[in-house]
């Protein structure tokens, strides 16, 4: 059974690569359709039944989810301070030190799992956060079975359909010509994926970049939210969408996740990988939330 750190090592070597893509392998970029208009928007704004929250308040958070890594060394632990929490009395302090293969990280295992899933965050990241090139965030995870780790350690291999597919979303920071700490795209294994034009036989998680980029404020607090959503076995109907601080950010359809209705989402990953951290590093989250339909950022 892979741990969660060795999942991202691997996963490290793949960014490399997978990262520097630009252009999407299949799907359409429906992000500035869906926006102007408004039923297309409202069917994708139906919000639906929240099956999971967590707003970091208990010092029992950490006992809902089945790997935490950086708990024990206190990389990974509840902030009090008040300048440094969305809301309430505390969120969740993530802290990479500096080197290779700085992670701190939580997983979700909802078996056995939905073909729509929409999971939102608060994220903050610090006011001098850089993470240098490469990094990996959050995301979600379709799997076969019930093995909680399922697909961790599949970086640089391509899904067969029946296994599993998964999307993350993310920082880029395109070789220094975004600012830190990047601009937000999704990072995404599934069946029809791109090879690497330079590596043979290696399959690296592609990129769907949305036409108008976002680059998170450093030092504020965002609301993230992102939906997954699996297509029929034997069509190429799968999508995945995403907000920022409660806008449409972007909208891809017409991708096939998976090739059997047995590979379902079943995970959620809340954390931070960096592959070679030039200096300690700090992320906040707070109010995470799953649900089968739209959440939208928390009333105020």
């Amino acid at each position: 059974m892979k741990t969660m750190v060795e999942a991202l090592l691997v996963a490290a070597l793949a960014s490399i690569v997978g990262l520097a893509q630009s252009s999407i392998p299949c799907g359409q970029d429906l992000t500035e359709k869906t926006q102007a208009d408004p039923k297309a928007l409202a069917a994708l704004e139906t919000p639906g039944e929240v099956f999971f929250t967590e707003d970091f308040e208990s010092d029992e958070w950490a006992d809902r989810f089945f790997d935490r890594y950086g708990l024990e060394e206190k990389r990974l632990a509840l902030e009090t301070d008040t300048n440094l929490v969305c809301r309430g009395k505390s969120s969740l302090r993530c802290v990479l030190d500096q080197g290779e293969g700085a992670t701190t990280s939580v997983c979700y295992w909802f078996a056995p799992g939905y073909d729509r899933v929409h999971f939102r965050w608060y994220c903050r990241f610090d006011a001098d956060f850089d993470q240098g090139n490469l990094m990996h965030f959050t995301g979600l995870a379709g799997a076969s079975g019930t093995d909680r780790y399922a697909g961790m350690g599949g970086a640089g291999i391509r899904p067969t359909g029946f296994d599993r597919f998964s999307t993350g979303f993310e920082p880029w920071r395109a070789w220094g010509r975004n600012a830190a700490p990047g601009a937000m795209n999704f990072y995404s294994y599934f069946p029809a994926m791109k090879e690497d034009p330079k590596m043979k036989g290696k399959f690296w998680g592609n990129s769907f970049v949305p036409a108008r980029e976002f680059i998170p404020e450093r030092g504020k607090w965002h609301c993230f939210e992102i939906m997954l959503k699996a297509n029929d076995p034997d069509q190429e109907n799968g999508e995945q969408a995403a907000w920022i601080d409660g806008r449409l950010y972007g909208h891809f359809t017409g991708i096939q996740w998976r090739k059997s209705d047995e590979v379902r989402i079943k995970r959620m990953t809340l954390g931070v990988y960096i592959h070679d951290n030039p200096k300690q590093n700090v992320v906040h989250f707070d109010d995470v939330a799953l649900s089968t339909g739209y959440i939208g950022p928390v009333e105020k």
